[in-house]
């Protein structure tokens, strides 16, 4: 009970110097949460957690770069139950590995003229992690790699989109008839016109090597990739 890393992460990319963008690492920060772990003997253990909501929300939303505000808003509710987060894994000599799932609520609040509409739905996190000791390239070298897809949880694939994540082409007038634009907002549902709730999927993989050349001096190699995708009904929102 306390505040610590998330039991869904594997790769705290600990080769990293920065706050990456893809992955679930939440960096220092860490989430509130209640979690139990059963070891079970040769280093095999499993683990259960409630984690607060809050820490793998980024956003849901009817009204992204619209140029202007409607009268009825949708955003996140309040936090009615925790994320449940749960993990199957094994640490030996040779290293370790882990698979992993989350569940997530989605709840969206109307704003503006018209409050007090309310749609929930279910969001999900999976992922799988490896890391390989490699003693026989230096005394600590690890090499190690996670793979995470989601559909209504967008952070667990991309913890780095919670500092903030929109891009444009910058226009400083109203968009223009057949100007062409760029935009790209992270969510993780839109609300479509006919009120359907669009969950957002995305999937990333990371992964680093870390070489130690004495206790003071090391080197590390990584890389990340990931992919947002949303719905056409969405789309056609943002």
């Amino acid at each position: 009970a306390g505040k610590i890393g998330s039991f869904f992460d594997f790769d705290l990319q600990s080769y990293s110097n920065q706050t990456n963008f893809w992955g679930s690492n939440l960096a220092g920060g860490g989430i509130d949460l209640f979690a139990y772990t059963a070891q079970f003997g040769n280093g095999l253990s499993a683990s259960i957690a409630a984690e607060d909501a809050n820490g793998h929300r980024i956003s849901i939303t009817n009204a992204v770069f619209t140029g202007a505000t409607p009268a009825v808003g949708y955003q996140y509710g309040n936090q009615q139950a925790p994320d449940i987060v749960g993990n199957l894994r094994i640490d030996q000599a040779w290293g370790s590995a882990q698979v992993m799932g989350a569940y997530h609520q989605l709840i969206a609040n109307s704003t503006g003229t018209s409050t007090g509409t309310e749609m929930t739905s279910s969001g999900w996190a999976f992922g799988a992690g490896l890391k390989l000791n490699a003693p026989m390239l230096g005394k600590s070298d690890y090499a190690i790699a996670q793979f995470t897809v989601s559909e209504g949880a967008t952070l667990y694939a991309g913890s780095g989109m919670a500092n903030g994540f929109a891009f444009s082409d910058n226009h400083t007038t109203a968009f223009a008839a057949g100007s062409t634009n760029y935009s790209g907002p992270a969510t993780d549902a839109v609300v479509t016109a006919t009120g359907s709730l669009e969950k957002t999927k995305a999937w990333s993989v990371t992964a680093g090597y870390e070489h130690f050349w004495n206790s003071q001096w090391k080197t590390s190699l990584y890389g990340a990739y990931g992919k947002l995708t949303y719905s056409d009904a969405a789309s056609a929102v943002l």
